[in-house]
């Protein structure tokens, strides 16, 4: 009997856990309007040295203090959410390079199993694989979930997931992602 409970206590969460997560990487999310088939030109900022850590962030002309880009992930991860990665990551240092080298954005890819990210995992509310955009304005975080990504076929259509995220990205340093 005792044996019985305990295999209980441990097969119930590893079923949730499982279910959660095949969920997680077949969610397809709602279906956004598509980003403009034109290019989007990224905007230029009004500073482009690197800040040190006592400086006060840089502020561009639209009144973005700052990006940042955070990407989440499960420890267990499927096609789709390594495409994610890749892609947003490929995005990222191609076209957002000087934003990264002058600090007004940043990115990072954290696997939700992480202790030490535990504050991060909070403050976006992860629980699978998301991406977030939060555009800093006058110090206030307004965050963004991207759930979008799942319909844009990232390992079907890898350029106009591309875009797509440089799309939302671009948007974001204007202070027009909501």
């Amino acid at each position: 009997m005792n044996l019985t409970r305990k295999l209980i206590a441990y097969l119930i969460p590893a079923i949730m856990l499982c279910a959660g997560l095949i969920a997680g990487c077949n969610n397809t999310g709602p279906v956004p309007a598509s980003p403009p088939e034109q290019p989007v030109e990224i905007p230029s900022t009004t500073q482009n040295n690197t800040p040190t850590q006592t400086e006060q962030p840089q502020v561009t002309e639209t009144g973005v203090d700052k990006v940042e880009v955070v990407y989440f992930h499960s420890p267990q991860r499927c096609k789709k959410c390594i495409c994610f990665e890749e892609r947003v990551t490929y995005v990222i240092n191609t076209y957002f390079n000087e934003e990264l080298k002058s600090g007004l954005m940043t990115f990072k890819v954290i696997d939700l199993s992480d202790k030490l990210e535990a504050p991060t995992i909070r403050k976006y509310n992860a629980i699978a694989s998301q991406l977030f955009i939060n555009t800093i304005i006058e110090g206030t975080d307004h965050i963004r979930n991207v759930e979008e990504i799942w319909s844009w076929g990232c390992t079907t259509d890898p350029e106009g997931f591309d875009e797509a995220v440089r799309y939302f990205l671009t948007l974001s340093l204007k202070g027009e992602l909501e």
